[in-house]
């Protein structure tokens, strides 16, 4: 399970560097570390977001939910089929 951490900079998780924060935040580095999360009932009731490298993301204010930074590498080959 992912630690959460609360009111979180986001400055240096994306390239705009504006002085934002997040109310709360985790870091994915396994997929069970997703798995075990769906699992839990306690970050249901905040807004969600999903952060890779935060290339493509403006924050132009605090988020009040939950950043989930993923850093879960390589690919995992659930299933395959000629269809």
């Amino acid at each position: 399970m992912p630690q959460f951490e609360e009111n979180i900079s986001l400055r240096q998780r994306h390239t705009f560097a504006t002085d934002t924060r997040a109310r709360l935040a985790a870091t994915l580095t396994h997929s069970a570390d997703l798995k075990s999360l769906i699992q839990t009932s306690a970050w249901q009731e905040f807004p969600r977001l999903i952060l890779g490298q935060g290339s493509n993301t403006l924050f132009n204010q605090d988020f009040p939910g939950l950043v989930l930074f993923n850093q879960i590498l390589g690919i995992e080959l659930i299933k395959e089929s000629s269809k």
